[in-house]
């Protein structure tokens, strides 16, 4: 239980440096080397669990798409049961997070700008858009 549980603390510090560059720097602005500085792991610990830079930023993408979804999902909820206070509530919580952590554009336009179209990195951005896409159509519908 204690290796799995160093393994997960491991994986998460990686990829908290990762979100912590890539969003403020780009997904080509920050190299491997960068990321295994600012986190303190080996290199060959990066590689044991993302055996290649694309697999980082899938994994941070994948990672920011749930934390995004969970946090917007959540405000809007705690905004009222009313389609139009859940959407106020959204876009409260997105003017909140902007003003508390800075705002470098959101981390999937600038992720489908630099990536390749048959990408993972794409493909995981173009899931994340279709899906506020399409939760947003039902607010408004709702409203």
């Amino acid at each position: 239980m204690a290796t799995r549980t160093r393994r997960t603390n491991t994986v998460e510090r990686i990829l908290d440096t990762a979100a912590e560059l890539f969003y403020a720097n780009g997904l080509r602005g920050v190299g491997v080397d960068q990321v295994i500085a600012a986190s303190g792991v080996a290199k060959s610990t990066l590689y044991v669990h993302f055996r290649t830079k694309d697999e980082l930023v899938a994994a941070y993408l994948r990672r920011t798409d749930i934390s995004w979804r969970a946090q917007l999902e959540a405000a809007a909820e705690r905004a009222g049961d009313d389609a139009a206070a859940r959407i106020t509530g959204l876009f409260d919580a997105l003017t909140d997070a902007f003003d508390r952590h800075g705002f470098f554009g959101c981390p999937f336009v600038s992720a489908a700008v630099e990536t390749a179209l048959d990408s993972e990195a794409r493909a995981i951005t173009v899931q994340h858009t279709e899906r506020r896409h399409t939760w947003l159509t039902r607010l408004s519908t709702e409203a």
